[in-house]
């Protein structure tokens, strides 16, 4: 008679591996754990045992900058870390550089999410927020095109007035007006240099390169923070329409960089300029701030070179180049 004291129905010389424990056995399913048990008495134990549980097993990631955050992208389902998949943490946004994580600081006028929440240059705790206003002002508005007509032809013109390099994304762009709101938000990279122009486009069929993004058709892109299209989004001669720049962050509040109300009517009222089709409305080149363009007194008609022409139709505007209204 053998004795069997874990009553597993293995005795020790009987192929039971471990007779003081009924979780080993030839029968037992292997098992992923912290001790390396060779629970199936083949022999091999955890990652090396082909017949371990999958459902013990963890994702493990790639950490190729070795912070501690693997790329969620490069994973594998293992019993134990090793040098190749070190980790079982995820969330890095760039494993190649160790200064990005979840656990980083972001800085601000680099262009970069150093702390992998998706919202470029919000600022850190140290510096504080990035934006708090006017960095950015709409300088031209093609609300009425000719050549390619609405909605098609319409675009939008941003400048950057800070002292830094801009990245765009995470911009939110809204409009709201009696008939209805839209907005869209920027959701690919757009970097705006210092004392540089954006153009936003319903569609880039009528500026082409100088088209900085694409606004009215879904190219693909997403963002938290919002749709990255909009095709409602039609600029209107509506006295009540306002255009809202908003940058949304995830560590600090919803800051608004510039709102402007325009008065594209046929009479407009507070010194708008009389609008007329296939030409832009521009702010004076003399008045570049988030504060002036509030005045319609501040805004021309523009009087530059047609930029498109279809037959005998001319669309007229600076889109993306120094406005020509000065006064």
């Amino acid at each position: 008679m053998r004795c069997d004291p874990d009553e597993d129905g293995y005795v020790l010389d009987n192929n039971d591996c471990d007779d003081g424990d009924a979780a080993v056995s030839p029968d037992a399913q292997e098992v992923c754990d912290a001790a390396n048990t060779d629970e199936d008495c083949d022999g091999l134990t955890d990652d090396n045992d082909s017949s371990a549980s999958t459902s013990s097993k963890l994702t493990h990631y790639a950490d190729d900058d070795s912070d501690g955050y693997g790329d969620p992208a490069v994973s594998t389902q293992r019993c134990d870390t090793n040098a190749a998949w070190p980790t079982t943490t995820a969330g890095d946004c760039d494993d190649l550089d160790a200064s990005s994580s979840p656990a980083a600081l972001d800085y601000c006028a680099d262009g970069l999410d150093q702390d992998c929440d998706d919202a470029v240059d919000e600022g850190n705790t140290t510096e504080g927020a990035c934006y708090s206003g006017g960095e950015l002002a709409l300088s031209e508005l093609m609300i009425d095109p000719s050549a390619l007509g609405d909605p098609n032809g319409e675009w939008l013109e941003l400048w950057n007035l800070s002292a830094d390099d801009l990245n765009l994304r995470g911009l939110v762009i809204a409009q709201s007006h009696t008939s209805g709101d839209a907005e869209f938000v920027i959701a690919d990279d757009l970097d705006l240099l210092s004392g540089t122009a954006a153009v936003l486009c319903y569609d880039d069929a009528a500026l082409g390169a100088a088209c900085d993004y694409v606004y009215g058709s879904d190219y693909g892109l997403e963002s938290p923070f919002g749709e990255s299209f909009d095709p409602s989004f039609v600029l209107t001669s509506d006295a009540s329409a306002t255009y809202t720049l908003r940058f949304t962050g995830v560590d600090y509040p919803t800051v608004t960089l510039d709102t402007v109300s325009p008065d594209a009517r046929t009479s407009p009222s507070g010194g708008w300029p009389t609008p007329s089709a296939g030409y832009s409305l521009e702010l004076s080149k003399n008045h570049l701030n988030a504060a002036d363009n509030d005045s319609g007194a501040r805004w021309c008609r523009t009087t530059a070179t047609a930029y498109t022409t279809s037959g005998s139709l001319k669309d007229y505007g600076t889109p993306g180049a120094t406005n020509v209204c000065a006064k």
